[in-house]
């Protein structure tokens, strides 16, 4: 007679509960009978034999109910603590080298990520089989730059399992820094304030160095963005000498001057050689903060730190970012740094005191105004 479906369901289950229910019975027997030596010895030993004989694969239930039993055991001080404490060791140990039941209704260890400093909002996923940043940037409503930008990545490419950070709005994601403002921020990162108050949830705590949040249309400036690569000092590509020269075109001041002194009180005892709100001073301390730093003793004034730093530093007639920029040799003579350089067109530079003391501007240079300047730049 063929077994009936009922039949073949009820054998099923008990071959699939049996091996919990003589663990369950084994340990039952330990708390409640068991002895100091022999007996604990001899459980102990067959507790191994049920777990080595059914293949037994430990799941992460059965583990947290092992240690529970081990904790009783210990805290009442039960005869066969140690005993039971051994039993748990070692199922501690098959749990590890198994790696667990491989049951489909086990549930696999998690992945942990922390994510205490991400913004609400901000959304973690796991690129899966098939994806490209392309793909997953139109599925989350992004382009593929903001992802590599959000993410600090040079390029596109990703890989199964890999972990990226999205905005869950069109823009970028940003680390904020102990100096920063939600106004500095908007401006620096073309985004809106009032936007990234309320999207990031600020009214309250306000912005937190370290914590990451959401730049609602954010754009890195060209020098911020992971696929950057600063151009390396050349040598002269002009005969031109050094003039007073040098029309700025697309001025704009950075911030206020106010902005400034705060950034000149909390960077006292930097070893800045300059006297404050001087463009000397500016230049120093970008150098120290972004570039490759200048010498922390006298190096006077503007006029005179080509002569001062020459056999030090690559000096020429050739802009790169970073460099530090002579403007001018009259007078205290002026200095300022090249954030920016479109080769045969024009440089970007930023300045100090060129408007007043503790104003910073930008400006753009043309080419040809630029390479009748001296400029400084690494180590020789």
């Amino acid at each position: 007679m063929k077994e009936s479906k009922r039949s073949k369901k009820i054998r099923g289950f008990m071959k699939r509960v049996f091996p919990y229910l003589v663990l369950f019975a084994v340990i039952l027997t330990i708390m409640i009978t068991g002895s100091r030596d022999e007996q604990r010895a001899n459980i102990s030993s067959t507790l191994l034999n049920v777990i080595n004989d059914n293949n037994f694969a430990v799941t992460t239930d059965q583990l947290s109910e092992s240690f529970i039993v081990a904790e009783t055991a210990s805290i009442f001080n039960l005869p066969t603590a140690n005993s039971i404490g051994e039993n748990f060791v070692s199922i501690a140990l098959r749990y590890e080298t198994i790696g667990g039941a491989q049951d489909t209704d086990i549930i696999e260890k998690p992945v942990i990520i922390d994510t205490s400093s991400l913004a609400r909002g901000i959304i973690t996923y796991t690129v899966q089989p098939g994806d490209t940043l392309a793909s997953i940037a139109t599925r989350f409503n992004l382009t593929a730059t903001q992802i590599r930008w959000s993410n600090n990545m040079r390029n596109e490419v990703i890989s199964e399992g890999q972990t990226l950070f999205l905005p869950s709005v069109s823009g970028i994601l940003y680390t904020v820094r102990a100096d920063d403002t939600l106004e500095s921020i908007a401006e620096r990162y073309q985004s809106n304030a009032s936007q990234i108050r309320t999207l990031n949830d600020l009214e309250i705590t306000g912005l937190v160095a370290g914590q990451t949040i959401i730049l609602p249309g954010g754009i890195l400036p060209e020098t911020e963005r992971p696929e950057y690569v600063r151009p390396s000092p050349r040598p002269p590509v002009s005969s031109a000498v050094l003039t007073d020269s040098g029309v700025r075109h697309d001025m704009r001041e950075l911030y206020s001057s106010s902005y400034w002194r705060s950034i000149v009180n909390s960077a006292r005892g930097d070893g800045n050689p300059s006297a404050a709100g001087q463009c000397t001073w500016f230049s120093w301390w970008w150098r120290a903060n972004y570039g490759v730093p200048l010498p922390s003793g006298v190096i006077g004034n503007a006029r005179d730190w080509v002569s001062r730093l020459r056999g030090s530093y690559v000096i020429n007639h050739y802009p790169s970012y970073g460099a530090v920029v002579q403007t001018r040799t009259s007078g205290w003579g002026h200095v300022g740094i090249v954030t920016g350089v479109v080769e045969g067109e024009y440089i970007i530079i930023q300045e100090m005191n060129y408007l007043g003391p503790f104003r910073v501007n930008e400006a753009r240079v043309y080419w040809a105004d630029a390479t009748n300047w001296l400029y400084i730049h690494g180590r020789l």
